[in-house]
């Protein structure tokens, strides 16, 4: 029977651990998937700068410094209730500040529990009265009673210690060697150099991998849009353009999807193709160019990740990218 119910205990202790808020909390969306508002990222935001300021400017903060006060724990569990809505990276860098002071005010509060002996020269002055009084017909320091007391520190018996060794050991003279002159080099003796290593140039075969990526781009994008202007009749087949998230997706790799668009970066800064917005779809569309040289520099920031490369190919039903996939 205590088998039995050992088992049971054991059954009822995994139920508990599966429902325990650690694991849910390992398993809860975040960033954009976790369905947060930007009202509710606000107003989080508000509750985490106030809680700052009043942890290092208010007298709330004076107050978790006494460990007799509950107020260290009624902020410790205010930041931990607070980062249970933690979804993104900007309130968890403002929990992080929140956490940064609670941990000073934490080392203060140890600071003040470390208590060293403290000697008061008054207190000592009015103890020793109190001791060495004495009463004899009238009240007089006894000097006799405190010379006895403090005859002890000055009559003890010094302590010999031998900081430099035993002294039995034997002192090594060194002697000191005779410096020996720098051989004289024979006339006929050929000085020797370090070789000279002549530079290598890469041949075709030796190329690195980016410069082979980059080749493989624009022979790709070359042939893509000559395969639709070939559809075009007229002076259109000058204009055709195609799809740059079908040209650039790979629908089996994230990693070379990214690879893609920012090796693709390095023909547009080079000249060599052309990014745009299509006016009548409003999607993003590329061409091959040829660099004339007079080639405008910009910059701009693109936020891509998995969920939106995922999108994207359920979007537009990728099975199979322009690019080949590297394997």
């Amino acid at each position: 029977m205590a088998k039995k119910k050992s088992k049971r205990t054991r059954g009822s202790d995994r139920h508990a651990d599966e429902d325990s808020p650690r694991k849910s909390r390992r398993q809860r969306a975040v960033m954009a998937d976790s369905g947060q508002t930007d009202t509710e990222r606000r107003i989080l935001r508000c509750d985490q700068r106030r809680l700052h300021d009043s942890i290092t400017t208010g007298p709330l903060g004076d107050e978790m410094e006494d460990s007799e006060l509950g107020a260290f724990r009624e902020v410790r569990d205010r930041n931990n209730s607070m980062f249970e809505r933690v979804n993104y990276t900007r309130e968890a860098a403002l929990d992080g500040q929140n956490f940064q002071a609670i941990t000073s005010r934490a080392v203060r509060q140890v600071d003040r529990l470390i208590k060293l002996n403290s000697y008061d020269a008054a207190k000592f002055c009015r103890k020793l009265r109190e001791k060495c009084s004495s009463e004899r017909g009238r009240p007089s320091f006894d000097w006799a009673l405190l010379g006895r007391e403090c005859g002890t520190c000055f009559n003890a018996v010094p302590m010999n210690s031998f900081m430099n060794g035993p002294l039995e050991k034997e002192i090594e003279i060194k002697v000191r060697q005779k410096r020996q002159a720098n051989p004289k080099m024979d006339k006929n003796e050929k000085e020797e150099r370090p070789e000279e290593l002549e530079k290598i140039e890469k041949s075709g075969n030796e190329l690195s991998a980016v410069e082979d990526h980059l080749k493989v781009l624009s022979k790709t994008l070359c042939r893509r849009v000559k395969q639709e202007a070939e559809k075009v009749d007229g002076e259109n087949k000058k204009k055709v353009k195609i799809c740059a998230v079908k040209f650039l997706m790979n629908p089996k790799s994230f990693t070379q999807t990214v690879e893609n668009i920012f090796h693709f970066s390095y023909l547009v800064k080079g000249g060599k193709a052309s990014i745009g917005v299509d006016k009548n779809t409003g999607l993003p569309v590329v061409r091959p160019t040829v660099n004339n040289g007079k080639t405008v520099g910009k910059q701009s920031v693109v936020a891509f990740n998995m969920s939106d490369w995922r999108r994207l190919n359920e979007a537009f039903e990728i099975s199979e990218g322009d690019l080949p996939d590297r394997g």
